[in-house]
Order: C-alpha cells, then sequence, then structure tokens
C-alpha cells in the first residue's frame, strides 16, 4: 500500500493497493476508510461464520441426544460456549 500523487490526476492524493504481480488498485484517499470499514466489517462476518460452524457439531449432538430423550439434556463440558443450548 502506498499514498501516491499522480500529476495525470491533478496531483490528486490516491491510495495504490498492490505489488508488482498484481493489478494495482487505486482508490481516490476519501474512500479509504469505506474500504477499512468493509474489510472489518467482511472480518466480523467471517469470524462469527467460523465460530458457528465450528460449533455445528457439537448443535447436531446436543440436538440428537436431547431428541431421544424425555429430560433435560446437559450439555457436554466440551460443547463449544459459542452457542446457548
Amino acid at each position: 500500500m502506498s499514498v501516491e500523487f499522480y500529476p495525470a490526476q491533478n496531483y490528486q492524493q490516491l491510495v495504490e493497493f498492490g505489488g508488482t504481480r498484481l493489478v494495482l488498485l487505486v482508490l481516490p484517499a476519501e474512500y479509504v476508510n469505506i474500504v477499512a470499514e468493509s474489510a472489518y466489517i467482511f472480518y466480523m462476518i467471517t469470524n462469527q461464520m467460523f465460530m458457528y460452524t465450528e460449533a455445528l457439531g457439537d448443535v447436531h449432538a446436543y440436538v440428537n441426544a436431547a431428541i431421544a430423550s424425555c429430560n433435560y439434556v446437559e450439555p457436554a463440558p466440551t460443547a463449544s460456549k459459542s452457542i446457548i443450548y
């Protein structure tokens, strides 16, 4: 990532993302905050999806045990803490 001033762009301050083997993405400086916020939101969603898929096996085991029983079934001590049982 670099900040450049391009004469062909009226010396507008632009932020450049990329490398020697990548196609460069050049954004006006005011768009950098939008990209940073979007990247953070994408990270949070990805993290939540990972936690969900990681806990899915525990949920299936709990649901199967609860369906097969007439009494309250305590979740396994190793069950994911991300899910409210």
